[in-house]
């Protein structure tokens, strides 16, 4: 694997519980997640078994040094579909959590800023954040 020196930020959406398929997620919201899994199934690499089911969006590591292009591109896919995860979150009994995962290189921290329309949307769907920054060098 080559190394960069440039900042990365990557953002995920997880939706996250114990008693639905993601193939009910991918069907209601009409959006193919990156990610999937099932509790019980096997954590690829570890002995352990995943705790929950989870269906994901996830950026990726992008080189950035502003968080806003990120989360912009999981945002504009699921703003849309407001309505559509709050019946989730009731019906499902579901967790819904944004990860913003930062990798700070060369002392170069990106901008991380949360507009109001981001904050009410974030607030509409009861979802939480989870910041992780990491300093690499």
């Amino acid at each position: 694997m080559i190394k960069t020196d440039s900042t990365k930020v990557r953002i995920e959406f997880s939706i996250f519980g114990e008693g639905f398929l993601p193939s009910e997620i991918t069907r209601r919201l009409e959006i193919a997640p990156d990610n999937e899994w099932i509790i019980g199934e096997q954590i690829p690499n570890i002995k352990q078994k995943r705790k929950e089911t989870c269906w994901s969006l996830d950026t990726g590591d992008q080189e950035s040094l502003d968080i806003s292009v990120q989360l912009s591109c999981i945002l504009k896919k699921i703003m849309p579909r407001k309505e559509m995860l709050i019946q989730i979150k009731k019906d499902l009994k579901v967790h819904i959590k944004f990860f913003i995962v930062i990798k700070v290189e060369n002392k170069q921290s990106p901008a991380i800023y949360l507009g109001n329309d981001v904050l009410d949307f974030i607030n509409s769907i009861r979802a939480e954040l989870d910041f992780d920054l990491y300093i690499m060098s």
